[in-house]
């Protein structure tokens, strides 16, 4: 529905009843629908009137198979969900109908650049926290966007409506004819696979394309400006951009689990996103210590500005591996956590071994003031997950001992995957340093040092 359609409707309708709602004004309007305020007795409600053209292309059946999903919703709560009063064909007017509370704010496509940056961590919160709830009903709603988000209270409460398109899991689709599954939804917003219908019809198959549209909305409030706005048109650039391109997600002023959510949350491969991102991880992480919090705030402003220059470097082969990246990242940081800490580290070398090109050994020398006597080797191998998405996997060995000779024996042990940040990278190593020291001091002969369970700081 365009706009001149919608104006003529809302002249048209205004002062009238439509399902024993009386018509006031136009709210919005939408591909599918206009929305108007009105009176239903002393209630202010929305009422969502269906463009007759969308009902002849699909039916009669189809629309009132899509309200029917809608009013499953009916007596369902959520703080973050828009309630579902009523809905069906009013047959004095001929129009096909959703009423729904009505809400006194604007769609956060309209106020994205007024939303104060405090609040974006609660709103991304409660956006993730309804679509966990639609999971729990088995349903999805599958067009998670800003034009579908209403902000309330003063831009802190956020709600989701337009359940047009929802879906129970497992259900074949209203639209979805002969075998054949029609794009639904909304393009800049859909994640690869449900662009090309090739997502997997289960609870995890329809989480991964939730987060990737929750990931999408991040986007927005972090940047300031649609997803894919520089690809909008044509409408080809913009089905390229959804399938191959990784969009720039950056801020010096947010916390960083956000940013790093955001990139994880929009990789193309559905499952490496499910691996990489939970609904949890739109909440911020659980708090630690003052001194670890310290560390940590120390740590990623040392990092931000050193990897930046690192990742920003020219080089003769163009843009940078990934690992080199990331074991660049590694030398830089070793060197600067030892200089900080020279009575707990006596001095280290540091070398990219030939072998693999993916390992990077930190090597202490001996020290009993440290209570190293026969030093100690650490062996990170860095591999890359999804190079669009800039996701990253580490491992680490370590033994007490000088030289590499232990690399093909001592085990590896798995201790993070995720979307590359080097504030996240750095507080790993620091940790990993520090707990390789504490075990070796304490251990008798030279052997393998066991490091499971180390977290970034």
């Amino acid at each position: 529905m365009d706009k001149v359609k919608a104006v003529l409707w809302e002249k048209t309708l205004t002062g009238t009843a439509v399902a024993g709602c009386t018509v006031e004004k136009l709210i919005d309007f939408g591909k599918s629908a206009a929305v108007f305020r009105a009176q239903r007795g002393d209630d202010t409600v929305a009422l969502k009137i269906f463009d007759d053209e969308l009902i002849e292309r699909y039916g009669d059946k189809t629309q009132l198979a899509r309200i029917d999903r809608e009013l499953t919703l009916v007596g369902k709560s959520h703080p973050n969900m828009v309630e579902i009063l009523d809905g069906g064909f009013d047959a004095q007017t001929g129009n096909h109908f959703i009423v729904m509370r009505y809400l006194p704010g604007p769609s956060l496509e309209k106020c994205l650049t007024d939303i104060p940056e405090a609040n974006v961590a609660s709103l991304i919160e409660q956006l993730a926290s309804v679509c966990e709830y639609l999971e729990t009903l088995s349903l999805v709603h599958r067009d998670i966007k800003p034009a579908n988000i209403v902000i309330l209270d003063d831009f802190t409460r956020l709600v989701l409506l337009d359940f047009g398109v929802l879906k129970p899991v497992g259900e074949v689709g209203v639209t979805d004819a002969d075998g054949i599954q029609s794009f639904v939804g909304t393009l800049q917003y859909s994640s690869p696979e449900f662009l090309l219908r090739h997502e997997d019809d289960t609870i995890e198959g329809w989480r991964a394309l939730s987060l990737y549209q929750i990931g999408g909305v991040l986007h927005d409030l972090i940047m300031r400006k649609p997803l894919f706005h520089d690809y909008a048109n044509p409408y080809g650039r913009l089905v390229m951009a959804v399938q191959n391109d990784m969009p720039s997600i950056v801020s010096a002023t947010l916390p960083s689990y956000l940013v790093e959510t955001c990139k994880a949350a929009l990789i193309k491969n559905p499952r490496t996103r499910l691996e990489l991102v939970e609904w949890r991880s739109f909440s911020p992480p659980p708090k630690t210590s003052a001194g670890s919090a310290a560390r940590e705030r120390v740590t990623r402003r040392s990092v931000v500005n050193q990897a930046t220059a690192i990742a920003d470097a020219p080089s003769s082969g163009g843009t940078p591996d990934l690992v080199d990246v990331v074991i660049d990242l590694i030398k830089v940081e070793a060197r600067r956590i030892r200089n900080a800490n020279t009575a707990a580290f006596p001095p280290l070398t540091i070398a990219r071994q030939p072998q693999t090109g993916q390992t990077v050994t930190i090597t202490l020398r001996a020290a009993d003031q440290q209570g190293l006597p026969t030093g100690l080797t650490i062996a990170l191998d860095v591999d890359v997950v999804d190079e669009p998405a800039q996701a990253i996997s580490l491992s680490i060995s370590a033994w007490r001992g000088g030289g590499t000779d232990k690399l093909s024996t001592s085990g590896n042990v798995g201790m993070f995957t995720g979307v590359f940040a080097p504030a996240t990278v750095s507080g790993l190593l620091e940790n990993i340093m520090y707990m390789a020291v504490d075990q070796a001091q304490t251990m008798n002969g030279d052997g393998d040092l066991d490091l499971r369970g180390v977290e970034a700081a």
